[in-house]
């Protein structure tokens, strides 16, 4: 209201007053920033730390004749960026002494027009917020439109005292545009006609804006009375159709299931059957690799027995010791022992791949007496049959077993853990 008064007071007793003075005048230097970088909002308060900016006197753009600047588009025509920023400082010794600034705006597309960060204007630019990543102007600007200069009242509080940051951003219509134009005047008017302008012009935006929002309120409600309409007319409809969906997908649902229980059966069915196969094979495998490498062994044993009684007897006959020799000799051709361990390490390889591959790595000390206990142990042979095979005492083969157990560090049974390798 005060505000009001003195606005009042200053036309009543100040109307024979004309004067004015010019801010920033024609070919005014600005710095300006043309990249394709969407700048964030701290560059409307000259906080420039993004992009390169540059200096260069006005008028800016490209594609017009009298341009001082020309500013950079990039090499594709057809990518060429929507938006170029500018930014200018002014000193207003006293922002009162004139009662209205009056801004001169040639623009080519759209332009927002912000003083010390806050947005005073926007012209040919929709009223979306300026931070919309798709925002463009509003229209194309040809023909007569290009050199026309539009102007803005604005009251003298919109100014502080000091230093005032200025801040524009141009937009394009679209990326393909031909060219662009940027030029800004600023003068402060002290002559009172210039406020009845104003006040004018401030009515005129109330009035509008008034019937922007009676306009808004009315479509809002329109649009709420169809929206109610139409939900209420669809209803029913709508609790049918999900109704039947519902009902679609459940048969739908069912059929899938079904289906894929089915071949899952049959998958299942097969995968047993394979498996039943496989394991009968082994079986027989196992057996026939254990039958024949226990023959060789149990063979070779025999041998060895029959050999340990001849040399009993050599000792106790001379006589006949020319003939046990040549008996004992043909004995240790057919013993052979060792290469019947390897064969039957390979074939048990054949069957249980990387088992003694694995208790190695479990347990790097184990040593080959000891491997081959387990090799037994792995083919469940009876305790009194590895005692045989291996030349030792039932019991040194327990003692063996606790000593394999101790070393591999295990707490459960070493048959359990074998079975599982």
């Amino acid at each position: 209201m005060k505000s009001f008064i003195f606005y009042l007071l200053s036309f009543l007793f100040l109307g024979s007053v004309m004067a004015q003075d010019t801010i920033i005048g024609p070919k005014s230097e600005w710095k300006y920033y043309d990249g394709d970088l969407s700048l964030r909002k701290k560059w409307k308060t000259h906080q420039i730390s993004e992009g390169k900016w540059k200096k260069g006197n006005a008028p800016f753009g490209y594609g017009y004749s009298d341009i001082n600047t020309i500013i950079d588009f990039g090499k594709d025509n057809d990518q060429k960026p929507i938006i170029s920023y500018y930014i200018k400082e002014v000193f207003i010794q006293n922002s009162s002494e004139a009662l209205v600034y009056e801004l001169k705006l040639r623009r080519d597309d759209g332009a927002i027009v912000y003083v010390n960060g806050y947005e005073i204007w926007r012209s040919n630019m929709p009223d979306t917020k300026d931070d919309d990543p798709d925002l463009v102007a509003l229209s194309i600007v040809d023909g007569s439109n290009e050199s026309v200069y539009h102007t803005k009242l604005i009251p003298e509080d919109v100014f502080v005292k000091g230093k005032n940051k200025l801040s524009v951003a141009i937009y394009q219509r679209n990326r393909t545009t031909t060219d662009c134009m940027f030029d800004l005047q600023l003068v402060g008017h002290t002559d009172a006609k210039y406020f009845s302008y104003l006040i004018k012009s401030q009515e005129g935006e109330n009035k509008q804006l008034n019937e922007q929002l009676v306009n808004l309120s009315f479509q809002q409600e329109l649009l709420k009375k169809d929206t109610d309409y139409k939900l209420l007319e669809q209803s029913n409809g709508m609790n049918k159709l999900l109704k039947n969906i519902l009902l679609l997908l459940l048969l739908v649902g069912s059929l899938v299931f079904l289906w894929y229980y089915k071949r899952l059966k049959e998958k299942l069915k097969k995968r047993k059957t394979i498996y039943q196969r496989l394991k009968k094979e082994k079986a027989i495998t196992d057996r026939e690799i254990l039958n024949n490498s226990l023959f060789n062994l149990r063979h070779n044993q025999y041998l060895n027995e029959i050999k340990m009684t001849l040399n009993g007897m050599l000792q106790k006959d001379a006589v006949s010791q020319m003939e046990i020799k040549k008996l004992i000799k043909n004995i240790d051709g057919n013993l052979n022992q060792e290469e019947e361990w390897q064969k039957l390490e390979s074939q048990f390889n054949i069957v249980h791949t990387s088992f003694f591959d694995k208790l190695k790595k479990h347990c790097p000390s184990l040593s080959p007496t000891e491997l081959r206990h387990c090799l037994f142990i792995k083919l469940l042979i009876p305790t009194k049959d590895i005692a045989k095979l291996m030349n030792i005492g039932p019991r040194s083969v327990q003692t063996s077993r606790y000593r394999i157990k101790k070393k591999m560090n295990l707490e459960e049974n070493l048959e359990d853990f074998i079975s599982r390798i």
